[in-house]
């Protein structure tokens, strides 16, 4: 007798388990995005803020010979210097000049008179790829036994072109060698730091330089499709730093921009989302309709229990929809159109309970049908639920809808439309040459990939 004991908690606890939902603490037990926010400390750093200029010739034009109209490039350069003095605690400024060589470092008012003096901008090279790789030294020589910490933060300004008559680096090409500068970029990720660029479109008059004829190229701008891009590089060890600062600058940048598409931002590490999001589920509300929604206070996770009446068994599943609202964040709308934020979102449906089946049971089935990202930003996706033939008692199921970064993209959009393969005519004057080939695949990287951007669960069950 005391033998069948066991067996018949065993059924009780099976018959329990059938006819109960499971509770929503077991399932999002080990969620993902609860799970990576856990706090990380902060590495050790500096507070300086270097900013490298490249000071090469083809970056005179962007300063305005009229001090009464300075242009958006100079404009940009006053504010580097002032939001160190936004961030709490204020920062130290070092002023680096990139040409053939990146220089030692110059007062921070060396930001004004290159915001206002063309004749700064005297290079007949540069080397954004050693700017790049010097990110990492420490701002002052430490004589100790222990390397000292790298500065805070790295800001390279530049108009995104290498260009060398000449390389020490094995690594580096002579010429325009941007697929060097971003091994240099994909080194610093590997080591942990994080990253954005920032391109801003700007006025400009003055001369081009071919890389691939060597031409001179006078070149005007006159409306805002005609701006010549400049960039800035930001990057730092400490990714929550680094969010902050390009937040405040670019709230300082954007009441000067002549347009909201002037300013365009890719990060290639930082959070894109909370990863929460809200969605809603949505069915035909007819009387027949063999689905029920109970709907669940507004939560993070969202989540939802979905009732399937067993006849779906005959008639077939059941279409309804899920309308997810991701939660950018702020560093990331600059990224692109809502719609093309939406559209870099793939999405998967995950079965996350039962683990295991025992016993004469039988599970709903649910299925991922369709995305659809719309104007708005959001992104309808159409799901279809139903019971599968199928022998045994009805049970209940549970799934995590989740949606990931489309990484298969190797740029975003506007790094394609901003980017060109030729530098020989004044028409491609408002692109910058092999933009798309410095940033190929830099957001292919594994934080990136790890990084769920919005999530519901749905509990499936008899109705």
């Amino acid at each position: 007798m005391k033998a069948l004991i066991p067996l018949l908690a065993v059924s009780l606890c099976l018959m329990s388990c059938i006819s109960t939902p499971p509770r929503w603490e077991d399932l999002i037990k080990d969620d993902p995005v609860i799970s990576r926010a856990s706090k990380v400390p902060a590495p050790e750093t500096t507070s300086d803020l270097v900013i490298y200029v490249d000071t090469s010739k083809s970056m005179a034009g962007y300063v305005s010979r009229d001090p009464l109209r300075p242009s958006l490039f100079s404009r940009t350069l006053q504010e580097l210097r002032n939001v160190s003095t936004i961030l709490n605690p204020p920062l130290n400024i070092h002023v680096r000049r990139v040409a053939a060589n990146v220089s030692s470092a110059f007062n921070e008012t060396f930001l004004n008179e290159a915001s206002v003096r063309q004749a700064v901008f005297d290079g007949s090279e540069t080397n954004l790829s050693g700017a790049i790789e010097s990110f990492a030294e420490p701002t002052q020589a430490n004589d100790g036994e222990t390397p000292a910490p790298p500065a805070r933060f790295h800001i390279l300004v530049t108009d995104g072109v290498q260009s060398l008559r000449r390389t020490g680096d094995a690594s580096c090409a002579a010429g325009s060698d941007q697929v060097c500068v971003r091994r240099k970029i994909l080194t610093l990720l590997s080591n942990g730091w994080s990253g954005y660029v920032i391109g801003i479109r700007s006025e400009f008059k003055g001369n081009l330089y071919s890389e691939i004829t060597h031409a001179v190229i006078p070149y005007e701008t006159s409306e805002l499709s005609s701006y010549r891009p400049f960039y800035l590089y930001l990057f730092s060890p400490d990714a929550k730093a680094l969010e902050q600062l390009q937040l405040a600058l670019c709230e300082r940048l954007r009441p000067l921009l002549p347009a909201a598409e002037a300013l365009r931002l890719v990060a290639l590490s930082s959070a894109y989302a909370d990863g929460f999001g809200r969605s809603e589920l949505k069915i035909d509300k007819e009387s027949t309709n063999p689905l029920m929604v109970v709907a669940h206070a507004d939560e993070s996770p969202a989540r939802v229990t979905l009732k399937v009446n067993m006849d779906t068994e005959n008639t077939g599943a059941k279409q309804f929809s899920i309308v997810s609202h991701v939660n950018w964040s702020e560093s990331i709308k600059a990224s692109g159109t809502p719609e093309e934020l939406a559209e870099i979102v793939k999405w998967e449906l995950i079965p996350v309970y039962p683990t295991t089946t025992a016993g004469n049971v039988r599970l709903p089935e649910l299925k991922l049908l369709e995305t659809k990202p719309q104007a708005d930003g959001t992104i309808r996706l159409q799901m279809s639920a139903g019971w599968p033939k199928a022998a045994g008692k009805p049970a209940w199921r549970a799934y995590r809808l989740e949606g990931r970064l489309n990484l298969e993209k190797q740029t975003p959009g506007w790094v394609k439309e901003w980017s060109s393969d030729l530098d020989t005519s004044r028409d491609l004057g408002n692109r910058t040459l092999f933009l798309e080939s410095a940033l190929l695949g830099l957001w292919r990287n594994p934080e990136l990939e790890k990084q769920v951007v919005s999530e519901f669960y749905l509990r499936v069950g008899p109705k």
